[in-house]
């Protein structure tokens, strides 16, 4: 199934005009343990439409401490805009290494002036009995942009599968802006214990 879904992704993302069209890489190649494990990257492409009414999203996800690989696919249209406040109303298919998923989202984002900040929640209905319902949050971020391209600010991701704890990542970040997008350092307590250092790179084009 997901690679069924990498196919689509590419039909899709083919047959939008680019020029009208703002998009946006978020990678996150590397987070790692106070052990010095890899326990987590995430790989995503949006597209919005010229006017930002419309969001299409690919995404590929993989968790290595739990063998967890995930690809998905979706958009959402933007239903409200208060001055510089954005919310998208989002929703997904995913495969799984647990199956199959559908994931109705909320995207807030407020990216004017020098406080910004974002928030994606996320839940995951299985469609088979392989899979159990979860809710994610990744992330909420706040941040201030201090002086010239540099900002600071705090993030935080958490994650509860039904039947389990919250499991919770919180701590601060630093971001350095340049003409292509950002690269991010984040460091964060995990509440299950230790922490998780994550590199982050912003594109836009």
């Amino acid at each position: 199934m997901r690679v069924l879904m990498l196919c689509a992704l590419a039909l899709l993302v083919g047959r939008i005009p680019a020029n009208a069209q703002q998009n946006v890489v978020d990678l996150r190649p590397l987070e790692l343990d106070s052990s010095g494990d890899v326990r987590y990257q995430n790989f995503i492409y949006g597209r919005t439409s010229a006017d930002g009414r419309f969001l299409f999203e690919g995404l590929y996800l993989r968790v290595p401490p739990d063998d967890y690989h995930e690809v998905s696919i979706g958009g959402g249209y933007r239903a409200v805009r208060a001055r510089d406040l954005q919310a998208y109303l989002l929703l997904h298919v995913a495969g799984a290494t647990d199956g199959g998923y559908v994931q109705p989202a909320l995207l807030l984002l407020d990216t004017a002036g020098r406080f910004t900040g974002s928030l994606f929640v996320q839940h995951y209905a299985p469609l088979s009995d392989r899979g159990v319902h979860q809710w994610l949050v990744d992330s909420a971020e706040a941040q201030y942009a201090v002086r010239g391209p540099l900002a600071l600010g705090v993030s935080a991701y958490l994650f509860k599968p039904a039947g389990s704890d919250w499991l919770t990542k919180v701590g601060p970040k630093i971001s350095v802006a340049d003409r292509l997008g950002a690269t991010e350092l984040r460091i964060a307590r995990i509440n299950q214990g230790g922490y998780a250092f994550q590199v982050r790179r912003l594109l836009v084009f």
